[in-house]
């Protein structure tokens, strides 16, 4: 968590161009937050990466995020928002080509339809 707040401090201090830009310490973050139950901290983290993601335009890093982001949701049992996300996820993860994402998505839009 350490290292990972300190790449963010780094990547933000600096405004790095887009190409530069990191997701993953956003993305840390937000895994080590959610683990710990701090779901809306978690949140501001993943929507951050989120940002970079579109900036880069890396359609991975957005299916990526999108599924995170109904993972989160889906533990605060907001199951319609993140049914939203799954299927947002799942858009971009076959616009990039992304078949490994493309079934946790799937498996997430599969749980969502038995609530």
């Amino acid at each position: 968590m350490k290292y990972a707040l300190k790449a963010i401090e780094i990547q933000e201090k600096y405004i790095f161009t887009p190409k530069f830009l990191d997701i993953g310490s956003y993305q840390t973050v937000a895994d080590i937050l959610k683990d710990a139950g701090k779901l809306k901290e978690a949140l501001k983290y993943i929507e951050k990466s989120l940002e970079v993601a579109k900036k880069k335009e890396d359609l991975n890093g957005i299916a990526i995020g999108e599924n995170k982001l109904g993972n989160i949701y889906d533990d605060m049992e907001l199951q319609q928002e993140a049914l939203k996300h799954y299927k947002i996820g799942y858009e971009y993860a076959l616009k990039a080509d992304y078949p490994l994402l493309q079934t946790d998505l799937l498996s997430n839009l599969g749980r969502m339809a038995t609530l």
